[in-house]
């Protein structure tokens, strides 16, 4: 009822969850690192099972997490992070049309940001401390792509020649 109507107080998790969590999702996490570490090893994308499994788990937690934080999971959440960070890392922006392996690896992914949005969102007391590596991995992940690459230089010489002011935006770079 919390985020129906944001003035009435926020409840309880529920046992439900709270017992699903500690009985499920505890050991699905323990085997998300071992599919992640499985799936990372093969740099080709073909390893479909591994990363149908990790969108599954993906899946799992995002919609836990999107309306409660089971008391089991907040401890887990830097090596699960760690695992969602390493997962946007392995990404490549380059390929044209992905297919098979590489499109279930780039669900993943998106699922992944999902997460993380659901958690910076929601739960920023548990997440603040995972920031810098949240954002280091975005600046990876804006490096990756040719398109945002371009625009980031752009921006990085409009704020050299002090011209980005005029558009609203700040000068600093780096």
């Amino acid at each position: 009822m919390y985020f129906l109507n944001p003035t009435v107080p926020k409840e309880a998790v529920q046992s439900q969850l709270e017992l699903i969590a500690k009985d499920i999702l505890v050991p699905l996490l323990a085997m998300f690192h071992h599919f992640v570490d499985k799936a990372l090893s093969y740099q080709d994308g073909t390893q479909t099972e591994n990363w149908q499994v990790l969108l599954i788990i993906c899946k799992c937690m995002y919609f836990t997490v999107r309306s409660y934080m089971p008391s089991a999971i907040s401890p887990l959440l830097p090596s699960f992070c760690g695992d969602l960070f390493r997962i946007l890392d392995s990404l490549s922006l380059n390929i044209v049309a992905p297919e098979g392996g590489y499109l279930l690896r780039l669900k993943t992914a998106k699922r992944t940001l999902r997460i993380i949005c659901a958690l910076v969102t929601r739960y920023r007391k548990h997440f603040d401390r995972l920031m810098p590596s949240f954002v280091t991995s975005a600046f990876r992940i804006a490096r990756k792509s040719p398109d945002i690459s371009i625009k980031l230089e752009w921006y990085r010489v409009q704020a050299s020649y002090g011209s980005c002011s005029s558009y609203g935006l700040p000068c600093s770079v780096d």
